[in-house]
C-alpha cells in the first residue's frame, strides 16, 4: 500500500493570543465522507480539559493539499496567504462548537451525520469509570453541533466493555474495540441502532496483542470499518483484519510520527499522522 498527502492541516486555527479558545494543535481522530476530512482537535495533550476539544472539517476537493497549512495565524510559517486565497479556504473549512469528546480516536461520518463516541468519563474526584456508560454524540453536517445523544454500557456479567476507540459505519452500525489484557486480544464489538436504541449484536476477537506492550495498556491509535475489513493503526503499524478479527496484512511507515486516527471512504482508506497533521489516502 501506498499513501499519499491528501492535506497538510493547519496547525491551529485561532488567534495566538487566545488561548481559552484555541483550536489545536493536538490531533487525536480522523473520520472522512464524501471528500470532507473530519479531525478531533485538543489545545493541548496534558490540558486539564484535554476531553473536551472542537471537530474540525475540511473540504479537500476545495482546499490545495499543500496550502490550506497556511490557514494558520502562527508567525513561524514562511509563507501567507492571500486575502482571496484565506476567504476561499476559510468557507471550505468548519470548526464545532468546543464539546466533549472522550480520546477523540472514536469517529464517524455518514453522508448526513458525524459520530463521535465521548468515553473516558470520570466519577467525582477524577477516578476513571471504566465500568460506566459513554455517550453517542450525533452532528450535523452543516453545522457541526449535538443533535442527539445516546448513552451506552457495555458488559459481560461483573466486567465492563469500555471502548477507547470506535468505528462507525453508516447511521445506524457502531464497531467498538475492547483491549481485553487478561486474555492478550483485542475485542470487537458490534452495537447496532433499533428503536432508537443502540444493541450489541456481534462479538469478535483476535487471537492476539499484535505489538509488544506493557501489562494493561492499549497503544491503538486509529480504528476503521470498511465492508469485511477492519483496519487496526498503532503508532508506526497498520493491520488490516477480516470483521471476525482474523488477521490479513501488515503495512508500515517510517516516519517517526504517530498515527493519530483512521478513516475509510469507499475504497479509499485515511490515516492521520501528528506532529504536523497530515492526512493521507491509498487503497489496500
Amino acid at each position: 500500500m501506498t499513501l499519499a498527502t491528501q492535506l497538510w492541516e493547519p496547525r491551529s486555527l485561532s488567534l495566538e493570543t487566545n488561548d481559552w479558545q484555541q483550536v489545536g494543535p493536538v490531533m487525536e481522530g480522523l473520520a472522512v465522507n464524501g471528500g470532507w476530512a473530519y479531525s478531533s482537535w485538543y489545545r493541548s495533550a496534558a490540558a486539564s480539559d484535554q476531553l473536551k476539544g472542537n471537530i474540525v472539517a475540511f473540504n479537500m476537493k476545495k482546499l490545495n493539499k499543500y496550502q490550506a497549512q497556511y490557514l494558520s495565524p502562527r508567525s513561524y510559517l514562511y509563507k501567507k496567504l492571500s486575502f482571496g486565497k484565506f476567504k476561499s479556504y476559510s468557507q471550505n473549512v468548519k470548526v464545532s462548537p468546543y464539546m466533549r469528546l472522550g480520546h477523540g480516536q472514536s469517529l464517524g461520518a455518514s453522508s448526513k451525520y458525524i459520530y463521535v463516541l465521548a468515553n473516558e468519563n470520570k466519577l467525582p474526584g477524577g477516578a476513571s469509570n471504566g465500568f460506566y456508560s459513554e455517550e453517542i454524540l450525533q452532528l450535523k453536517k452543516s453545522n457541526l453541533t449535538i443533535n442527539k445523544v445516546w448513552s451506552i454500557r457495555v458488559d459481560v456479567g461483573s466486567s465492563g466493555r469500555y471502548f477507547y476507540n470506535a468505528a462507525f459505519a453508516g447511521d445506524n452500525t457502531m464497531y467498538g474495540v475492547f483491549h481485553n489484557a487478561a486474555f492478550g486480544r483485542y475485542e470487537f464489538w458490534r452495537l447496532n441502532l433499533v428503536n432508537n436504541r443502540w444493541q450489541v449484536s456481534q462479538v469478535t476477537a483476535t487471537q492476539s496483542h499484535f505489538v509488544k506492550q506493557q501489562a494493561g495498556s492499549s497503544p491503538v491509535q486509529g480504528f476503521s470499518v470498511s465492508g469485511s475489513n477492519m483496519y487496526l493503526a498503532f503508532n508506526n503499524l497498520i493491520f488490516k483484519l477480516q470483521t471476525d478479527g482474523t488477521y490479513q496484512k501488515t503495512w508500515k511507515h517510517v516516519s517517526n510520527r504517530e498515527s493519530e486516527g483512521l478513516a475509510s471512504d469507499g475504497s479509499q482508506l485515511y490515516a492521520q499522522l501528528a506532529q504536523r497533521g497530515e492526512i493521507l489516502s491509498g487503497r489496500w
